[in-house]
């Protein structure tokens, strides 16, 4: 379908926004050219989706054959527009799947489409349907009035900086403010369920204007996981080794600490740090998911304050730090079993953590998420990115006690 109108709702046209203090760092650090094309390429959503196979619980050829039928749906819509996706082996990583998406639809190119009934959604959910995400009812900002249940909508993310409107607002009252055009898709609620319903799909998206990524939500579920190719490749330059004890100072939401317990074969222990309770919870939750309860701790720990004083602990070797960290982690675990069914799933709480006493260390900290695509505005200072410097050289200096 073709459709037109001003060119502010055109994502090719979309150039990411900084602050003016970190735009002026940047351009400084990086020169004219390549801060223009970062900020052209920042809003574009990568050409692939690498999803990681949890080989505690699958097989590559198993998670690669149920993937694929998974996509069944998806593809049959492609197919229709002349357009197909198959998943494929990472060349190096021998448990990495890579799910290109599909080459852009008649979508590509155009503007929003001002004959069709609008949803207005923020700029978190507008990144996600970058992404291959359908929208879900608490990602709208505001609706067209009169929407109703399988409509054909125009879907519109919100850009601007101030304080919106509140949700379910009319439309009118987003006027002025910078959007930008991201697909069309059919309504599964009417207008007033959208706006009152706290959860469930509101829009299951058709087309998009960029490169089509299909929906993964609760696919192969525990079994594949959903992780950006640098997350993987950490885990595998840690190389860890089956019955080695491993921390993980930085572990929510727990992909990185999973991927080590599977490398592991489920052999050996993995300490899973974070120091926000939620997060933790997040660990927790993933580490149940993918069954590895058994072989990894999540802590709820603030890792720069973690390691313990040797003279306070009696543990003046590498040997005596091993055996008082298990025996403390096999205290906390008695402790739970005794007093907690472990439904839903917690972290853990320990004093802190002997020094020397791990094989490995991962630690990926904190960071700006710059680079991260799609990304539609930053609002980071630089006051900001220079706490992450701060909070970065303390947890390296933990990691090395």
């Amino acid at each position: 379908t073709e459709y037109a109108v001003a060119s502010e709702y055109d994502l090719h046209r979309l150039r990411a926004n900084f602050t003016p203090e970190v735009e002026s760092f940047l351009r400084q650090a990086l020169g004219d050219a390549s801060f223009d094309s970062l900020c052209s390429a920042l809003p574009m959503p990568p050409s692939y989706t690498s999803l990681r196979v949890n080989t505690l619980l699958s097989t590559v050829p198993d998670a690669l054959k149920e993937l694929e039928a998974s996509l069944t749906e998806f593809n049959a819509r492609l197919v229709s527009q002349g357009r197909s996706i198959r998943p494929k082996l990472h060349p190096t990583l021998p448990d990495c799947i890579l799910l290109p998406s599909a080459e852009p639809s008649g979508l590509h190119g155009h503007r929003y489409p001002g004959d069709l009934p609008e949803v207005l959604v923020d700029r978190v959910c507008g990144e996600a349907v970058l992404k291959g995400a359908d929208v879900f009812c608490m990602g709208v900002h505001a609706t067209s009035p009169g929407l109703w249940k399988q409509q054909l909508v125009a879907v519109v993310a919100d850009l601007d900086d101030a304080r919106p409107p509140g949700r379910g607002s009319d439309l009118d009252e987003f006027a002025g403010r910078r959007k930008v055009f991201l697909g069309v898709g059919v309504t599964e609620m009417d207008r007033v369920s959208i706006m009152r319903e706290p959860r469930g799909l509101a829009v299951r998206l058709t087309q998009r204007v960029c490169s089509d990524a299909p929906p993964l939500n609760g696919v192969l579920s525990g079994r594949c996981y959903y992780q950006n190719l640098p997350s993987i490749v950490v885990s595998h330059v840690l190389d860890p080794q089956p019955g080695e004890v491993v921390a993980d100072l930085c572990s929510a939401p727990g992909g990185k600490t999973t991927h080590i317990a599977a490398l592991m074969g489920g052999r050996g222990l993995v300490v899973a740090c974070d120091n926000s309770k939620k997060r933790a919870a997040e660990v927790a939750f993933t580490v149940r998911q993918q069954g590895a309860g058994h072989c990894i701790l999540p802590l709820f720990m603030d890792s720069t304050k973690s390691p313990l004083d040797a003279d306070a602990t009696e543990a003046h070797s590498p040997e005596d730090a091993r055996k008082l960290l298990l025996r403390m982690v096999d205290e906390v675990r008695q402790s739970r079993e005794e007093t907690d069914d472990e439904s839903p799933p917690r972290p853990f709480t320990l004093k802190g953590l002997p020094r020397q006493s791990f094989d490995r260390i991962l630690l990926d900290g904190p960071c700006s998420a710059l680079g991260r695509r799609p990304r539609l505005e930053h609002a980071c200072t630089m006051k900001e990115l220079q706490n992450y410097c701060s909070m970065q050289r303390g947890l390296l200096w933990s990691a090395v006690q």
